[in-house]
């Protein structure tokens, strides 16, 4: 029996890419979206039909997990992946007229049974129309994450870091919306939306990471 712990995401890419092939489903970041035919890809959508009330399920485990929290389903995101936001913290006022507010973002995949979430703290200042967004992992939002990941345990999902998710797995995909190589993160959760790890700052001027 190995003792080994896989810190890589290793595992994860490699049961993502043995569910693909058995589908039928091209990685990602082969030419074509969902709806245009690249080798193998089933038109529309390669995946299968959610069960039913999946989404329903899990979300009554979130707020089950959470219950002081506000939890909803974020309803835009893509195939294969499930998105909540968790509102911990909204519109407080810190000092020198900012406001604060913490979200918790629990992604779930329908590939294969992985979770993964980050917290991202927004910072408004809006005598300057500016906002600037970091992520946190101690304290409160740690704790939370946590209470989530442990429910979705007990249906069969398995955590993964953000760390992990960020894994290069492939070449750019012209049609994700950020730069660089395709991630674990996109494979599984559907195309990630930003440079998570990056705080970003964004006013009437402009944005900038």
């Amino acid at each position: 029996m190995s003792l080994a712990v896989d810190l890589s995401g290793a595992v994860a890419e490699a049961e993502a890419m043995a569910r693909l092939a058995e589908l039928g489903a091209d990685p990602p970041w082969l030419p074509g979206g969902p709806g245009v035919g690249s080798g193998r890809r089933v038109p529309r959508d390669p995946f299968p039909e959610r069960p039913e009330g999946l989404a329903a399920s899990l979300l009554d485990a979130l707020r089950e997990a959470l219950p002081a929290s506000e939890v909803s389903e974020w309803w835009d995101w893509s195939p294969p992946g499930l998105a909540f936001e968790v509102t911990l913290l909204e519109g407080r006022s810190v000092a020198g007229g900012v406001g604060e507010g913490l979200a918790l973002y629990v992604h779930v995949s329908e590939l294969v049974p992985f979770c993964c979430t980050l917290c991202q703290r927004t910072l408004r200042l809006r005598s300057a129309d500016t906002t600037v967004c970091h992520l946190v992992d101690f304290g409160s939002p740690r704790v939370a994450a946590d209470a989530a990941c442990t429910a979705l345990g007990a249906l069969g999902y398995r955590r993964l870091s953000l760390r992990q998710a960020m894994r290069p797995v492939g070449p750019p995909a012209p049609e994700f919306p950020h730069e660089g190589p395709t991630t674990l993160f996109d494979v599984l959760f559907g195309p990630c939306r930003g440079p998570y790890g990056k705080p970003s700052v964004t006013s009437r001027y402009g944005s900038a990471l």
